[in-house]
């Protein structure tokens, strides 16, 4: 047993388990101070709780940090780190995003094109992931892998169980994969849950992220997932749990290639670029597009490379023979 109910096993300072229920996000970061904290972003979001709780303008800042869940006696918790701190990964090295390019359906080290790692604030992984989405995301809807990667980036487990664990998001050539691990093996994005109020595991990072964000309300943000993978003709959100960590689905839409080469072929009369093909199609991303449409069209003659003896290059155009 722990002598001392402030620290727990491993390191960090909890709150009395007397008065608090104990939170991974909620566990204080020793060796860390309030002096890492971005002080500009700080500011902003508690003078966003005051204006939506006025009676917090009667407390001192460090009391409303100590009921916010920000810090306690003048040490950061996990949540203010992850918010706050422009590098929480000096503390943490896995809570962080690796990203991946797979010219491929199943993971292959030969057909990854590329490898990205991802680290900052929750705020500051969020906006290099957005840019990563809009790169490769072709022919998915951009705003719902947008929502998707701070679902994952909230809801995923920061206990030290899952430290050595980071998230994932890696576009295969017929879907998109998002990956964070989990704390409780029976939790899910079931869209059940829109219109409920089901327990977060990490409630006081939702609530800056409502702020910071603008994150969507409790189950809000998957039923915009729904609408809008509906919208764009792609098949619904599918998700399963695997080692504790959850991973949600978006698959590329599944036209017959039969039914686009007539058309693909007319489009190319002219030279063509990987992305020029790729818009036109309007379909997955540029790797998927390259290797459901265009290669079956290169092995059987039908397309030709105008740089073959450099066939990666930027510059090569695909033309019809």
């Amino acid at each position: 047993m722990n002598p001392d109910p402030i620290f727990s096993a491993d390191g960090c300072r909890v709150r009395d388990p007397l008065y608090f229920a104990p939170r991974p996000e909620t566990r204080l970061v020793e060796n860390a101070s309030l002096d890492l904290l971005d002080s500009h972003r700080l500011s902003f979001y508690l003078d966003a709780k005051e204006a939506e709780s006025p009676t917090l303008s009667r407390c001192s800042r460090s009391q409303q940090l100590h009921m916010l869940n920000l810090s306690y006696d003048g040490t950061p918790t996990v949540a203010a780190m992850m918010h706050f701190c422009a590098y929480p990964q000096g503390f943490f090295p896995r809570f962080q995003i690796l990203t991946a390019v797979v010219d491929a359906p199943d993971w292959k080290e030969e057909a990854v094109i590329e490898k990205k790692r991802l680290n900052g604030s929750i705020s500051d992984l969020y906006d290099q992931a957005c840019a990563f989405l809009q790169e490769h995301g072709q022919g998915y809807p951009l705003q719902a892998l947008q929502e998707l990667v701070l679902n994952s980036l909230i809801h995923r487990d920061y206990s030290e169980a899952s430290v050595q664990t980071p998230d994932y998001i890696i576009f295969f050539s017929d879907r998109v994969e998002i990956w964070n691990p989990i704390g409780r093996p029976d939790f899910s994005p079931s869209s059940g849950r829109v219109g409920r109020a089901p327990e977060l595991p990490n409630p006081t990072i939702a609530a800056m992220a409502q702020t910071l964000l603008g994150a969507q309300l409790r189950g809000a943000g998957l039923k915009m997932v729904h609408d809008l993978l509906q919208q764009a003709g792609l098949p619904d959100l599918t998700y399963y749990v695997e080692d504790q960590e959850l991973c949600m689905v978006v698959k590329a839409a599944q036209e017959d290639p039969k039914d686009m080469t007539s058309a693909l072929l007319e489009f190319c009369a002219a030279p063509r670029s990987r992305q020029e093909i790729a818009d036109f199609l309007h379909v997955g991303t540029v790797f998927y597009a390259m290797q459901r449409y265009v290669r079956p069209l290169l092995e059987t003659g039908q397309l030709s490379m105008t740089m073959p003896e450099k066939p990666q290059s930027s510059h090569q155009r695909f033309v019809r023979t």
